[in-house]
């Protein structure tokens, strides 16, 4: 091969990295938002499994728990308790997560807690 094509497949193998890894992040990484009732706590594995409603078509409607992971980097805001509290007396959670493969890490956690009485 002569120099001058050796440094063009060197340039278009430079520029096919590049573009691999600026769009790493961007595919490993999506944001999703899952809303439902805290389920279980687990602080020693960092662990939020909540349980969200199913969609709501054909026989298989129901709930779905979602493990969520909790780091230090997660931002958790408390919103009070709702006008007449929550059905039930349940504690409502919305969790903004970054889906990297099949784990959901939670970026930020808002609570709502039932009202008193």
């Amino acid at each position: 091969m002569t120099k001058g094509g050796t440094t063009m497949l060197r340039a278009l193998r430079l520029l096919a990295l590049s573009m691999v890894l600026l769009a790493g992040p961007a595919l490993a990484a999506s944001r999703e938002t899952h809303s439902g009732t805290a389920a279980a706590i687990d602080l020693g594995r960092h662990v939020l499994t909540l349980q969200e409603m199913g969609p709501w078509v054909g026989p298989e409607t129901g709930t779905v728990a979602q493990t969520i992971t909790l780091t230090p980097d997660t931002v958790q805001r408390s919103s009070g308790s709702t006008p007449g509290g929550r059905p039930g007396g349940y504690v409502g959670v919305t969790v903004r997560v970054v889906r990297r493969g099949r784990q959901l890490i939670a970026v930020s956690i808002d609570v709502v807690m039932p009202s008193a009485g």
